[in-house]
């Protein structure tokens, strides 16, 4: 579709889905495409397409330059436009991200750390296990950190996590880096992730909402 044809319908409100707010946190780099997903997940409730707030959001100076990015998140299946605007559920920050993360693995256990190690929200582990995992995942992210350039020259390997896999390659446990603003936490999952569901929109909902300054 050309960007002159291209319009917004009738009252909607937009939302990142899953795979949107994945991209949203992969990376610390800023882009148009990033920023508008990013300020999407930073409202209290989802928006409507309104012009001149899309511009402030992505910098984006113009509007034929707004709407091809509008396009562009929409063809991806970044963003996607509901009937009715969405809020995020008033159970409290820790009770909520706790909930959710159960929802991101088969086996109800997940970890949410910050850069430090420190455990933000657990689901599913006792103390101790949860007191290796941080640590497991802090280690882990060290050496994305340090290989992660050559991996990409070498290999051209975006690396967007790290795991352990068994002999037919299947993650085990993995490690995956959460970018919001400055900062970095870690989310730790055993098995496979399930990164493509509601919960996990909300759940990065509700940290950009809580860390992004």
């Amino acid at each position: 579709m050309a960007i002159a044809e291209f319009q917004f319908a009738d009252n909607i409100y937009l939302s990142p889905t899953p795979s949107g707010a994945f991209y949203a946190i992969s990376s610390p780099a800023k882009e148009p495409m990033r920023t508008l997903l990013l300020a999407l997940l930073r409202q209290e409730e989802s928006q409507q397409p309104i012009t001149n707030k899309l511009i402030e959001w992505t910098g984006v100076d113009d509007i034929e330059g707004v709407l091809s990015l509008v396009q562009q998140a929409q063809s991806l299946a970044w963003i996607e436009g509901l009937e009715e605007p969405i809020t995020l559920p008033d159970s409290g920050f820790a009770t909520m991200v706790e909930i959710l993360l159960e929802s991101l693995s088969n086996s109800g256990k997940a970890l949410l750390v910050d850069g430090s190690g420190c455990t933000i929200a657990c689901s599913g582990f006792d103390d101790e296990t949860a007191e290796m995992l941080s640590a497991f995942s802090t280690d882990l992210i060290a050496v994305q950190d340090r290989h992660e350039k050559r991996l990409k020259k070498y290999f051209g390997l975006n690396i967007h996590g790290w795991g352990a896999v068994d002999s037919s390659g299947s993650s085990r446990i993995g490690t995956w880096p959460i970018y919001i603003g400055d900062k970095r936490l870690l989310l730790t999952i055993p098995g496979e992730p399930r990164f493509n569901c509601p919960e996990f929109t909300l759940l990065i909902w509700s940290l950009v909402r809580r860390y992004f300054v």
